[in-house]
C-alpha cells in the first residue's frame, strides 16, 4: 500500500516518467464519461446550487457581494458560472486529444467548440433552467476566446440553456480578468 502511494506520488510529481503510449488525461476523461460518481457528484452540486439559490431568493436583504452601494437590492437576481466543464462537458474533446492530437491546442479546441458536440454537464440544465424561470439573469464566462462567441451560442442554444442575448456570455477579449 505504501509503495503504491510513493509510486503514485513520485508519478504525480514528474519523477516517474508515464508509461510508453499513456497519456496523463486518460483515467480523468474515462471516469468523467463513465462512472456514476461523476455523474451523481454533478447532479448533487446543482441539487445543492439549487437549494442555496431558493434560500438567496427568499430573503430579499441577501446579497453574494457584501459591502455593495445602496441600491443593489434593485437589481434583478444573477448568476455566473464557469462554462467549460462547469456547464459544457468537453470530454469529448479531451478523449480526441488521447486519441489522435496528443496534447491541447488552441486550434484544436476552436475546432472542437466550431463542431457545437458538448454535452452539458449533469444537472446543470436543470439548475439553470430553475433559475431562469425565478427572473434569474444567467451569465456565463470563459477563457474561450471572443472569435468562438457564435458557435458557443450555438451550442448553449443547441442544448437549450438560458442565454438571454450577447452580453450574458463573457469571453476572453484580450484584457484581465479584474478589468
Amino acid at each position: 500500500m505504501i509503495l503504491a502511494l510513493l509510486i503514485a506520488f513520485l508519478s504525480a510529481c514528474g519523477a516517474v516518467p508515464p508509461a510508453p503510449g499513456s497519456h496523463e488525461m486518460l483515467n480523468a476523461a474515462l471516469w468523467q464519461q463513465s462512472s456514476a460518481e461523476y455523474k451523481a457528484v454533478a447532479l448533487q452540486i446543482y441539487q445543492l446550487a439549487r437549494g442555496n439559490l431558493e434560500q438567496a431568493l427568499a430573503d430579499p436583504q441577501w446579497n453574494a457581494l457584501p459591502g455593495q452601494p445602496a441600491g443593489h437590492q434593485d437589481l434583478p437576481p444573477a448568476i455566473l458560472l464557469d462554462l467549460d466543464e462547469t456547464v459544457l462537458d468537453n470530454t469529448g474533446y479531451e478523449v480526441r486529444i488521447i486519441k489522435r492530437l496528443g496534447q491541447y491546442s488552441p486550434e484544436s479546441f476552436g475546432d472542437w467548440c466550431h463542431e457545437a458536440n458538448a454535452a452539458a454537464v449533469p444537472g446543470a440544465a436543470g439548475f439553470l433552467e430553475f433559475a431562469a424561470d425565478r427572473g434569474v439573469a444567467v451569465f456565463y464566462y470563459s477563457a474561450r476566446k471572443e472569435v468562438l462567441r457564435d458557435c458557443t451560442t450555438r451550442t448553449l442554444r443547441a442544448l437549450q440553456l438560458p442565454l438571454a442575448d450577447a452580453t450574458h456570455l463573457l469571453l476572453d477579449d484580450g484584457r484581465s480578468k479584474s478589468d
